[in-house]
């Protein structure tokens, strides 16, 4: 036997002894887009994107640049004479950048930015290949500073690294830019981070707080500037609108410079609510609370009328969420003020791995005993219990058990949308971000409404049936 043959028999051998796909731990793959991202990612798309006015440099491949998500945040300019937000800036290393090191590529690439639109700030956001090399950007920065005269963030935020970019680049914020400077700001300052409050978002969410009386004085990951991050100590309150696991930073925020900190949510009008009403009752303010009370009963009274005609249309649907958990949340708080049904959202979003079990499926126990026989399920005494029953399922048996209960739609996602558009379930990849929609704010809760009505009633269920069906005779 030939020596290649040899090891094509090894190699054979010890895949065989791996685990299934269903069996295994699906750990980050360098390469392959598993829905967590990279360190460089949460960095520069969810950190640093949002300051318009900050110019920032990929030291890496154009690639990394574009894949962090810079386009999908054009806004309106949050304070900065030059919006950088819409541009792509890299250092653009090719393969003898890697052999013979990119220092002296990054520091040329500082001076033509400088030279060309002449920034307050520079960010300077490093990629897996300058860690691999060793490519001090901190030295860079400090040169670059003294000739440039311009502040420059250098931030190590390779994509292989553990530890969260949004953590890094935060945390390099906070200890670098916060509390710098002071801003003249309203009686109620306020930090609102939150990835939501931009675009639409923004305009509905300043328009609310500004009606009650809040002034956002920074909104890290969101809307936000070099200015307003320098002065952002200044909030007596930071909330925290988010479905990351992102507290630290706050946490680090309040511990220095006092203050409150707690989560709220802005999707859904219960949650609006209840949000609202927490925020006012910090600030222990009878103005403040009487104010909250009055935008919201205007609010309510604008979208009252079209609010009843939906939840009618939708009282008797079930769903299923497959989309990711920071996408399941929101449908989840949305199609629940519309009286839709959820027996099942995504699984819990884990830090580290990705696994094929923890599918939670909760429905009603009634509901429970009309799809099950008495010889699947022989003592069912909860059937005259108006309870709900909890099931955790994996992949495959969610599959199974979705077949059988036959929900009215499924909101599928990316990784379940092949598998659910050859059933007979109403299927919709219904990823607002990528079409460019959002659903922030009271009307927020009607634009999704509409979009579902048209989504879920559309003639395509009743003139496109899938190929197999038809083939069965099937007729929904």
């Amino acid at each position: 036997m030939k020596l290649e043959e040899k090891k094509q028999v090894q190699l054979e051998k010890l895949l065989q002894q791996l685990p299934l796909n269903s069996e295994k731990k699906l750990m980050e793959i360098p390469g392959i887009y598993y829905g967590g991202g990279c360190s460089y990612m949460a960095c520069r798309g969810l950190m640093m994107s949002p300051m318009d006015d900050v110019l920032l440099i990929t030291h890496g491949p154009t690639g990394c640049g574009f894949f962090s998500g810079i386009n999908s945040r054009n806004d309106v300019n949050e304070g900065g004479e030059e919006l950088f937000r819409g541009r792509c800036f890299s250092t653009n290393m090719t393969e003898s950048d890697i052999i013979f090191g990119g220092e002296k590529k990054l520091l040329s690439a500082i001076g033509e930015a400088v030279e060309l639109f002449h920034p307050k700030a520079i960010a300077v956001c490093a990629t897996c290949p300058v860690g691999l090399i060793g490519d001090d950007i901190e030295q860079i920065a400090k040169t670059a500073e003294e000739r440039y005269d311009v502040r420059i963030l250098p931030l190590s935020c390779e994509g292989f690294r553990k530890n969260g970019g949004w953590l890094l680049g935060g945390k390099m914020l906070v200890d670098n830019w916060m509390g710098e400077t002071e801003r003249s700001h309203g009686k109620y300052p306020i930090h609102f981070m939150s990835e939501s409050y931009n675009g639409v978002n923004k305009e509905i969410y300043k328009n609310l707080f500004k009606r009650i009386g809040y002034d956002v004085v920074c909104s890290m990951m969101g809307s936000n500037s070099y200015e307003r991050m320098r002065s952002g100590h200044q909030a007596e309150l930071i909330v925290l609108d988010s479905n990351k696991a992102i507290d630290e930073v706050p946490l680090t925020i309040q511990k220095r410079y006092g203050g409150g900190f707690f989560r709220v949510c802005f999707t859904g009008v219960s949650n609006i609510i209840a949000s609202l009403r927490k925020m006012a009752a910090y600030f222990d303010s009878e103005e403040l609370v009487q104010q909250t009370e009055q935008v919201i009963s205007e609010e309510l009274a604008a979208i009252e009328p079209q609010w009843l005609k939906y939840r009618q249309k939708f009282s008797d649907v079930t769903a299923v969420l497959f989309e990711d958990v920071f996408r399941s949340d929101s449908y989840s708080a949305l199609s629940s003020d519309l009286g839709i049904e959820i027996v099942m959202i995504a699984q819990d979003y884990n830090k580290m791995e990705l696994t094929d079990e923890n599918f939670s499926l909760h429905l009603s126990a009634k509901k429970l005993g009309e799809i099950c026989t008495d010889k699947m399920l022989p003592f069912q005494p909860e059937r005259e219990i108006d309870g709900r029953v909890y099931f955790k399922f994996n992949r495959h048996q969610i599959h199974d058990f979705i077949a059988l209960l036959q929900p009215d739609i499924c909101f599928a996602g990316v990784e379940e949308q092949f598998y659910y558009s050859d059933a007979p379930i109403k299927s919709e990849l219904f990823t607002s971000d990528e079409r460019g929609v959002q659903y922030g704010g009271f009307f927020g809760l009607i634009q999704y409404a509409q979009d579902l009505d048209m989504a879920f009633f559309m003639s395509h269920w009743i003139t496109d049936l899938p190929e197999w069906f038809v083939q069965i005779g099937g007729v929904l």
